[in-house]
């Protein structure tokens, strides 16, 4: 299949590359040495995210709290949120596209994997959100059925499956009664993300990215029905 370069009518309403990893010093001291090293690129006011109120023990003993980001810098084009053992940027809307966007994570997570705060890598996670004004059920190349039922008819339909691919694994969720910015709609929503046991991900940042990246892409558009992929306005490399 081939795939397009952009959609001129892009349903992507967040973007986010999320680095989980182990640390050797004391948690409330991982921020301020991160920070020192890509303070250049993040000027901008620091913000304590609401989590951050929260005691450190009850934090980190609950499996939904532990790798949620506390503290949330605004940059010129990206937003990096940093925690005890995560770090995540996502782009501003309008997406800024996959090449500045992975050019861009590319420089701050070398720089920040060049501080004392960072040890091993232990998950990459790559997150598309997609949403489309309307119920694209039936406009799917998947389907799901109850007997007697047609497909059109289901009002509040939500289906979440994981599917692997290589070392990737893609968590999908779909809902065709999404809510966005006061909207009802459908919501595509791929997580990639890979494990690690060793240092692997630090050398070789760049082709790891790529390919969550890739894979996630390939998932999505296998998705899409031709009439639906068509709506979007693809542009194709020549």
């Amino acid at each position: 299949m081939k795939l397009p370069r952009l959609l001129e009518k892009n349903p992507l309403i967040d973007s986010i590359i999320e680095v989980r990893f182990d640390t050797n010093i004391v948690s409330s001291a991982v921020f301020g040495v991160i920070y020192n090293r890509i303070r250049e690129d993040y000027p901008g006011e620091v913000i304590n995210l609401p989590i951050s109120q929260l005691p450190e023990g009850i934090r980190m003993n609950d499996p939904n709290l532990k790798y949620k980001p506390l503290y949330r810098i605004v940059g010129e084009k990206t937003v990096i949120q940093i925690g005890s053992d995560v770090i995540n940027l996502s782009s501003k809307m309008p997406y800024i596209g996959w090449a500045e966007f992975s050019r861009i994570a590319i420089k701050v997570l070398k720089k920040a994997f060049e501080s004392s705060a960072i040890g091993r890598i232990s998950r990459l996670g790559h997150r598309y959100i997609n949403f489309i004004d309307h119920d694209v059920t039936t406009e799917l190349a998947m389907s799901f059925n109850l007997d007697k039922v047609n497909p059109a008819d289901l009002r509040s339909l939500n289906i979440r499956t994981t599917i692997s691919n290589g070392d990737f694994i893609n968590s999908l969720t779909f809902a065709n009664d999404g809510q966005y910015q006061g909207r009802t709609g459908s919501l595509i929503d791929i997580d990639t993300s890979r494990e690690y046991s060793d240092d692997y991900f630090k050398g070789n940042i760049e082709d790891e990215l790529s390919k969550a990246h890739m894979s996630e892409k390939e998932l999505f558009f296998s998705l899409l029905k031709e009439p639906l992929l068509e709506s979007l306005k693809p542009v194709y490399d020549e």
